[in-house]
This record gives structure tokens, sequence and C-alpha cells, in this order.
């Protein structure tokens, strides 16, 4: 059971009995099936106060005629529509939910546009954040950088994170308390997570692939 911090409710659902859960899509444009079957099976074990949440992909640079269908102006849309059109849309859903669940964590830049206090996000893997965890194995242009930074920060700003791997999490519980007990004082999760990423996890795979 999800124990979310205190947050105002939406007038008229919680008062009701129900609480309206919003399951927070990639965009369909994309194809990613696993996120959608994802989505697919929490709508299926939630009541039918659930509903699923994502906006059309506008098509920015794809309706240029000098870029037209290029892998170029695709990807440039993708951007945009993740970190502009996705958010101001989200943005006006807000009032109609009691809470908010986030598939995909390469996604959790919208948390931002959220109430956090009142939204979950599930955590596939942490590749995404390769090129801020590993930088030197993972290198890549400031700009690129900076958008991994958003959708970090708003995967730290969720009320919780939801880890697929439960082998994945509790290693890292471990390496937590192995760092504090040489500290001599309790370490943050994310300082145990993002150094057990960067110093153990490579060796970790490497030994479960065994």
């Amino acid at each position: 059971m999800l124990s979310l911090k205190t947050a105002d409710p939406v007038p008229g659902t919680l008062a009701a009995g129900r609480m309206r859960v919003a399951i927070v899509c990639d965009l369909i444009e994309e194809n990613w099936p696993s996120m959608e079957l994802i989505a697919d099976m929490l709508l299926e074990h939630l009541d039918s106060s659930a509903a699923r949440l994502r906006p059309p992909m506008r098509p920015h640079f794809r309706r240029l005629p000098f870029l037209g269908r290029q892998v170029m102006s695709y990807n440039a849309d993708r951007l945009v529509n993740r970190f502009v059109d996705y958010p101001r849309w989200l943005k006006r859903q807000v009032s109609d939910f009691d809470l908010f669940h986030v598939v995909d964590h390469s996604y959790a830049q919208l948390v931002h546009y959220l109430p956090p206090e009142r939204t979950v996000v599930t955590c596939h893997d942490l590749d995404t954040f390769r090129c801020l965890l590993d930088p030197d194995r993972e290198r890549r242009p400031g700009w690129f950088r900076a958008m991994t930074g958003r959708i970090l920060s708003g995967l730290k700003k969720a009320a919780h994170v939801i880890a697929v791997s439960a082998a994945t999490r509790d290693e890292i519980l471990r390496h937590k308390w192995i760092e504090s007990e040489k500290a001599g004082c309790d370490i943050d999760f994310e300082r145990a997570w993002m150094d057990w990423i960067v110093n153990y996890r490579s060796v970790w795979l490497q030994n479960r692939r065994r």
C-alpha cells in the first residue's frame, strides 16, 4: 500500500470514497510496447475511476517541407513534445485526479508539473541517467546532460519511486547500510544509489549472469 504525503483531495472524489488515479503514459507515437503493457496491466487492476493520460504528439518539425519524415525531424518532435507540449497539456489535468502514476521513468520530467506528493514513478532501469552517474564512460553533450538532469530531478521529487527489480533495490539498500557504518552516520539513499551505480553495478550484473 502506498503511503503518500498529505495532500488536499480533489473535491468530490475522495469525499465520495473513490480515488481517481491517472496513468501517465508514453506518447503513443513513440511506439514502446513494453510501456503500453505496463499501463494496460495497471488499468486492468484498477477500478473504472482510473484513466490513461497522454496527449497526441504534435508534428512541429515533421510538417516542415525541407525536413519531412527524416529521423532528425521525428526526434526533434519527440524532444519538444516531451518537454514542452506534454507538460503544458498535463498541467490542465491536475485538478481532475488524486494520484498520478508515471509509468516510464524517462518521462519523470513531468513530475515538475504535477503535485509531487501525489505522484508515483516506475523506474525500470538507470540507463537513462548513465551520462550523469558515470560521465567518463557515457559521454554526452551539455544539452543532453541538462535534459537528463531535468528528468532525474523530476524522479527525485516524486513521493514514491517503484523499482521494478527487487534485487537491485535490495543491493542498493545493503550498500547504503555498509557505507553508513563506515561513515558513522546514516547516508541518504540518493548518495548510496549513485555510489553503487558508478562503482559496483557493472560487477554485480556480471556476477548475476554467470
